[in-house]
């Protein structure tokens, strides 16, 4: 208990021990202290309790000599008396006074004084009186032992007592302020609740009235849109009122003047209101005549449209007498190179001017292993022929009919074919910015754009779209692509661009559809296309085309007043050049595309042979190109093919080769045949030519 730093009832707190102590008991620093031997009268202890123990100290100095034993023997008088804060011991034989604290610690024993070492009796002597000082010294301590130990037993209960005290009155405290603490929270909750739903109502009121202001806001917007154009038709207004003030200004003086014709006129009125009456009569019988006109009118619309539909059925028993397919030849003029070495203008093919441009004729020279030379000649008929004095508007002026077809809205294919070289291209495409160079494409839509306008005052309107593909090794390329990158890709091999019939409908996945509202769009198509398109070099020409590239023009026409809609479909189509293996010298990818070309060529054949034998099965999947074209070949479709063939006499052998395939497919017949469109045609019969 002595040694115990911590206050009873205290929660464990800890009392500061100062630096010094003896035996744990804490001594104040500030104790005045003496010499053992001083002659100061007393000294100052400060207990644990801060109460002052003041103890007497004896006057005389000591002597180094010991008290009596009797005076070291503390008896029942010479217990410590408290009074106040001082501690005093009182001896009845000899007033001692206790040393101090300090004057215990700084004590030391008296010296010993030098004797005989034979002197025993003075030295036991000595060691008896050395004796009596340590008893002197140890009965001193005890005694401020116990005091101090009294001191602290009292200061103990009283700081139990003030504490036990003090925590009752702080434990009152807590629960009385732990009470109104409580209450205090419980109101503020009550607020806190009271706020919240404030809040809430605010919040809501606010959402309600920044909605309201943005709708106000608008209406604010709207109302000052409306006052700005208020403020001009105001301003519109004021400017024509001074003009009007300015007219009404001339009104006044013209009605000034008319005031003064009217009174001559006047005179006049009544020879007027006679002839009145006869005015209406005749404006009545105007109004009669009117109506009849309007009825007449409609009669007449009605009229048009059955003869335009006669027309149109017409137009096609026509083009079905001609031949639902028909073959044209176009023999092209010898170049300069071709002239001055075969000092010809005509080279190896000549069209007599008696059979009216049907036959044609081919003259092939050959020599024997002997080098006997002979020649032969061989006669072919198409249903028109075109020599090499013609140009491009008398070809389209017999194609023309077949465009007419596809704007009644039938499919129309027009192929141009032929070795390379002959002018293929030239025919289809030719110069599309040149009035007399365009070839078959751009005449074509400008003659349908024509049709179009012509027709749009009858009731018709016309919407035109377009495509342009070409089929190069059996994969479809969009020649009409943005940039030569991806016209160049082998689209077809991952599914980019596929063919999908659905019924009648014919569409490819993937390739750009231009919606045409000028004729003037296709000259820039056309240059497109033809950078695109892929060409290369052969021993036959130096630019030869390598693909069949296909232009598809959808045509879907609407008369709302008759509730009458056509769609015609018209394909003009450019084969790639036909040409022999051995001739053209191909090689590598060249020996590909050659191959390739024959191939398609070869199955295109198939597929007209087919439609005109009447096979249950059409092999139109043999080529992409007839896949392509399936729901525009057969049935009701027309069909031209132009066969373009050069007069020079070194491509003789590569002409007669075409000639034999246009002969091929002249011979098929498709819906009408045409001997019956011939007879029909032309009653008086014609001289059946040979043919090699």
């Amino acid at each position: 208990m002595l040694g115990s730093n911590r206050i009873p009832g205290s929660g464990g707190s800890r009392i500061p021990q100062p630096k010094s102590s003896i035996k744990g008991i804490p001594i104040a620093n500030a104790v005045k202290a003496t010499n053992p031997v001083a002659s100061t009268s007393s000294v100052t202890v400060v207990a644990p309790t801060s109460r002052v123990i003041e103890i007497p100290k004896p006057i005389k100095k000591s002597t180094g000599i010991p008290p009596p034993k009797s005076s070291c023997k503390p008896n029942a008088t010479s217990l410590p008396q408290a009074s106040g804060s001082e501690i005093s011991v009182v001896d009845k034989e000899n007033v001692h006074t206790v040393r101090t604290i300090d004057d215990l610690l700084a004590w030391r024993p008296t010296a010993l004084p030098k004797r005989d070492k034979y002197d025993y009796k003075a030295v036991v002597g000595d060691f008896k009186a050395r004796s009596a000082e340590y008893k002197s010294f140890h009965s001193d301590s005890v005694t401020v032992l116990r005091n101090l130990q009294d001191q602290l037993r009292s200061a103990k209960l009283e700081l139990d007592l003030t504490i036990k005290h003090m925590k009752e009155d702080s434990d009152k405290q807590l629960a009385e302020e732990k009470d109104r603490l409580q209450q205090e929270l419980d109101r503020l909750e009550r607020i806190n609740q009271i706020l919240r739903k404030d809040l809430f109502e605010e919040t809501q009121s606010k959402t309600e009235l920044e909605n309201e202001n943005r709708t106000l806001k608008d209406d604010q917007q709207l109302l000052e849109a409306r006052v700005i154009k208020l403020q001009e038709a105001t301003e519109t207004l004021q400017a024509e009122a001074d003009d009007n003030r300015t007219d009404i200004e001339a009104l006044r003086l013209r009605y000034q003047e008319l005031t003064t014709a009217a009174s001559e006129k006047a005179s006049q009125y009544d020879e007027l209101a006679a002839k009145h009456s006869n005015s209406l009569q005749d404006l009545e019988a105007s109004r009669k005549a009117e109506e009849e006109l309007r009825r007449d009118l409609s009669r007449g619309t009605s009229r048009i449209n059955d003869l335009e539909e006669s027309r149109r059925r017409l137009h096609n028993d026509v083009m079905e007498l001609k031949g639902n397919i028909r073959v044209f030849c176009r023999v092209r003029p010898l170049l300069e190179a071709e002239r001055s070495d075969e000092g010809s203008i005509t080279g190896a093919i000549t069209v007599p001017q008696n059979c009216d441009n049907e036959e044609i004729l081919v003259a092939q020279s050959t020599s024997d292993m002997f080098g006997k030379e002979s020649s032969k000649t061989f006669t072919f008929k198409f249903d028109h022929i075109f020599d090499h004095t013609s140009d491009q508007l008398d070809v389209f002026e017999e194609v023309k009919l077949l465009v007419q077809s596809a704007l009644d809205g039938y499919r129309v294919c027009i192929f141009a074919y032929g070795q390379t070289g002959s002018g293929k291209t030239f025919t289809m495409e030719g110069d599309p910015e040149s009035e007399d160079g365009r070839g078959v494409i751009p005449r074509a839509v400008y003659q349908i754009f024509d049709a179009a306008g012509d027709l749009k005052e009858r009731g018709w309107t016309y919407t035109l779209t377009g495509q342009f593909v070409e089929i190069y090794n059996e994969s479809i390329r969009d020649l009409l692509a943005t940039s030569t990158d991806q016209a160049s890709d082998d689209t077809d091999s991952n599914g980019k661009h596929e063919i999908h019939h659905a019924g009648s409908a014919t569409t490819t996945s993937g390739v750009t559809v231009i919606p045409l509202t000028s004729s003037d769009q296709v000259a820039d198509l056309l240059k497109v296309a033809s950078k695109n398109r892929a060409v290369a070099a052969t021993n036959c020409n130096e630019r030869s085309s390598r693909s069949h590239s296909v232009f598809t023009l959808r045509i879907t026409g609407v008369n709302e007043d008759a509730q009458v809609e056509r769609s015609g479909i018209l394909n003009l189509i450019d084969l790639a050049g036909s040409e022999r293996l051995a001739k053209s010298g191909s090689t590598g990818d060249r020996l590909k595309e050659t191959q390739s070309i024959n191939k398609s060529l070869s199955a295109l054949s198939d597929v007209i042979t087919a439609l005109s034998n009447g096979a249950q099965h059409i092999p139109y999947r043999n080529s992409k190109l007839t896949y392509l074209l399936q729901n525009s070949l057969g049935g009701n479709s027309k069909t031209l093919m132009v066969c373009n063939v050069s007069p020079s006499a070194a491509s003789v052998g590569e002409t007669l080769n075409s000639l034999r395939f246009a002969t091929k497919v002249n011979a098929c017949q498709v819906g009408t045949p045409k001997s019956i469109a011939k007879e029909k045609l032309n009653p008086t019969p014609s001289k059946t030519p040979g043919q090699a």
